[in-house]
């Protein structure tokens, strides 16, 4: 994300909407942030494709500054596509084991839930 406010200038610091020059590209909110990574908003996301690697990272941008948040589905779909990881995410098989996973390091102390952050569905942030 500081990467594509470099890019775009502006600040992720300050909890305002997103500049329309970022979300609002010609290309129904796509865009080439390096040679490598493409970005693409959809919903409360932000999607990183890097072109060479295949490697996907899905980050929430609605609750700027913090990034933090871990999401079950795009954690795995990570994981899937990042080539020392492909051996975790075959051992959790699909993203609910994923869910399963983070409940319990939250349990444990290791993960914060953060219930305030999100749409009230179960959002846990680092």
């Amino acid at each position: 994300m500081l990467k594509l406010s470099h890019k775009f200038d502006f600040s992720i610091n300050d909890n305002g909407n997103w500049p329309t020059s970022v979300y609002k590209t010609n290309n129904n909110h796509k865009g080439m942030l390096t040679p490598e990574w493409t970005f693409y908003f959809h919903g409360a996301h932000c999607r990183f494709d890097n072109l060479q690697t295949g490697q996907v990272i899905e980050v929430k941008h609605t609750e700027k500054p913090e990034f933090g948040c871990l999401d079950g589905f795009f954690f795995y779909t990570y994981m899937q596509t990042t080539e020392q990881f492909k051996p975790l995410a075959d051992w959790f098989a699909d993203h609910l084991n994923v869910y399963k996973a983070l409940e319990i390091l939250v349990e444990e102390g290791t993960l914060t839930k953060h219930p305030g952050i999100g749409s009230g569905n179960c959002v846990i942030a680092i």
